[in-house]
């Protein structure tokens, strides 16, 4: 197989997730630039006033945007402004907010339950959500009333809701009087794979609040809560500090925003991951008796495969996550190396048939 520089070794065999990676060299030379003289502290800077005017254009409206350190606060302060305490907010069974925050959607909401609904692919199914409203709904006296439903685009299966499956499940949100929140770690990824503009993704699915994610795409450390509603914003303002995520040198995260944004970086960069993943994918379905759990919409790619590949696989250095299903997990980023990954398949598919 091709050996891989010393240097990017971690490229070509990690594959365990895109929060491993570097940051994006465009990023880092402008953090550099950002890096002198002195500035206002806590978002009153001129480079956060320009974050607001360079994602006001990229969904296409006025936007009020947040940045915070973490999706796990993105995802739990965006929750807090559109749940009440005693409220419910729906998501997928498999939700990032359900399985993997450690209660702090429940503790920055308050107290608000968080319900999980089923359906296939990661994604919301919207007969079972109208059926567990209607549940909820029906004993208004006993049971937490459903305020919020919370899409992750991309799902944790990786796949992506397209526009008519986001227009589907708003309507239904409106006609039940919810909010809509978006989880969207992968939103990039999940934009590059659908080939749509962003505004329309968020327009499709009504969304008042979305976590922006950066950190799995380049960024250091920066995520953000974008919100689309006036109202909403006035008072995510009343809680940045009071949650702990107003930053005082708030121009080092807005300057990576921002460069993120600039010439479709954060786009080129999902692509690039993208594209890594469909080639991966599609190596592995070339070897007998190997599927695909789930389909490839974004950097993931989630193959069943036998004891012996996993353990040849693993000889070989290569690093991934067992998932659900049985399935194992392979994440892609913009800096991911394919090229020693599909050497190795193809090698374990020509031994097999030829039963040497």
């Amino acid at each position: 197989m091709t050996s891989a520089p010393a240097h990017d070794r971690h490229f070509w065999f990690d594959f365990v997730s895109d929060n491993i990676g570097v940051v994006d060299p465009t990023v880092m030379n402008l953090l550099t630039e950002a890096n002198t003289g002195t500035a206002k502290a806590y978002g009153e800077d001129q480079l956060t006033a320009k974050l607001q005017a360079d994602f006001s254009k990229l969904f296409d409206r006025q936007v009020w945007v947040f940045p915070v350190s973490t999706g796990t606060a993105a995802n739990s302060l965006g929750l807090s402004l559109l749940a009440l305490p005693y409220s419910a907010i729906l998501c997928h069974e498999t939700a990032h907010v359900f399985n993997r925050e450690a209660g702090a959607p429940e503790f920055f909401t308050g107290g608000a339950k968080i319900v999980p609904v089923g359906g296939n692919e990661g994604k919301i199914d919207p007969d079972a959500a109208r059926a567990r409203i209607l549940e909820l709904k029906s004993n208004q006296r006993s049971n937490t009333q459903p305020r919020v439903i919370s899409l992750t685009q991309l799902s944790d299966w990786g796949t992506a809701y397209d526009l008519s499956e986001l227009e589907q499940l708003a309507a239904l949100a409106e006609e039940c009087k919810l909010s809509v929140h978006m989880d969207g770690a992968r939103f990039a990824n999940a934009v590059s794979g659908l080939g749509v503009d962003p505004g329309k993704v968020i327009q499709a699915g009504r969304v008042s609040v979305l976590s922006f994610g950066g950190t799995k795409n380049g960024l250091m450390n920066v995520d953000a809560i974008v919100v689309f509603d006036a109202e909403l914003a006035a008072e995510m303002r009343r809680r940045y500090r009071g949650t702990g995520q107003l930053l005082s040198k708030m121009r080092f995260a807005s300057v990576q925003l921002s460069a993120y944004c600039e010439d479709d970086l954060w786009l080129k960069r999902a692509e690039r991951a993208n594209n890594a993943a469909r080639q991966i994918a599609s190596a592995f379905e070339s070897v007998d008796g190997v599927r695909l759990a789930m389909p490839v919409h974004g950097n993931q790619v989630f193959p069943i495969i036998s004891d012996d590949l996993e353990t040849f696989l693993r000889s070989q250095g290569f690093l991934f996550s067992n998932w659900e299903l049985g399935a194992k997990r392979f994440v892609c980023s913009a800096e991911s190396r394919v090229e020693t990954l599909l050497e190795a398949l193809l090698q374990f598919r020509q031994v097999s048939q030829t039963g040497s």
